[in-house]
């Protein structure tokens, strides 16, 4: 997510300096863009309490999971025990 948050704004300023948008308008942007990304971080936690987390990864074992695929695919006239 970094990455892409960076090179979003990294591409928002050089769009914004090739259209000769003034420095301080740029920075006045990115700082409001940075508040809010800080306000979004402090407010989470208490706005995500009340969802219900849906475990959708967490029974996923990708070693166990490969090791099947990789059984399957070397025997092909052998079924894995489900």
């Amino acid at each position: 997510m970094n990455f892409g948050a960076n090179g979003l704004l990294l591409t928002l300023i050089i769009a914004l300096q090739q259209r000769a948008v003034a420095p301080s308008v740029i920075g006045l942007l990115e700082t409001g863009l940075a508040a809010g990304m800080l306000v979004g971080a402090a407010v989470l936690p208490t706005v995500s309490r009340p969802i219900r987390r849906i475990p959708l990864l967490s029974k996923v074992d990708p070693v166990e999971d490969l090791g099947a695929a990789v059984g399957e695919a070397s025997e092909p006239g052998q079924s894995t025990p489900s």
